[in-house]
């Protein structure tokens, strides 16, 4: 189902919001399985700030888009490290500028997604290198099958590690890629998903075979 967006707004000081439009409307919808970009906007967002997000949507019956543990990266309300935080509707920030700079994915399932070391690990190659990243990490992604066990969670699982790495790098075409995934190839299966999906070890390394 479409995430419908009554008004987005962004900020770093709460007094002076900037709408975020999509063809100069404020309030417009995503289709489902989609990616849209919004209208070019002009915004000063100063070293060492963080960038604030205002979405209200009436779009309730929806997965969210992302979730993190870490509070190095993205704060939310939530700041409790041991708890979950979801956050939804922007998954990606693009910026104009006339220096090129060096892109990292980070590729994995829970230990990337969850944020624990990707996101520090984000902030010091910024700061130390410019180096920008790219967290492509899902919570319970597996190399070799897509999500289909019998856990509540299994639709936002996604599709197999080794095709979706291949639009990660076409997509986001990154220089280097940090790669963490393979250990829900062993723990669903028997646990949700077929224990017949249980890899072997070349199972899970034919895939990145030259």
């Amino acid at each position: 189902m479409p995430l419908v967006i009554e008004n987005l707004e962004i900020y770093t000081d709460s007094k002076k919001k900037v709408a975020v439009t999509k063809d100069g409307r404020k309030s417009f919808a995503v289709e489902s399985r989609l990616v849209e970009w919004s209208d070019w906007i002009d915004f000063n967002l100063p070293a060492e700030s963080y960038l604030s997000i205002d979405l209200i949507s009436p779009t309730k019956a929806i997965h969210t888009l992302g979730l993190t543990i870490s509070n190095d990266l993205i704060r939310t309300e939530n700041s409790d490290p041991k708890e979950t935080k979801y956050f939804f509707g922007i998954s990606e920030i693009q910026i104009k500028t006339d220096h090129a700079h060096k892109k990292i994915g980070l590729f994995g399932d829970s230990l990337t997604n969850q944020g624990n070391y990707a996101a520090p690990l984000s902030i010091d190659l910024e700061k130390e290198f410019h180096c920008v990243t790219a967290n492509y990490g899902i919570s319970g992604n597996r190399l070799l099958h897509p999500g289909h066990s019998t856990s509540q969670w299994s639709t936002s699982f996604g599709e197999a590690g080794f095709t979706r790495f291949d639009h990660m790098i076409a997509e986001y075409q990154p220089n280097i890629v940090i790669f963490m995934e393979g250990v829900n190839d062993l723990l669903h299966p028997g646990t949700g998903a077929p224990v017949s999906e249980l890899p072997n070890a070349n199972a899970l390394i034919k895939p990145f075979m030259p």
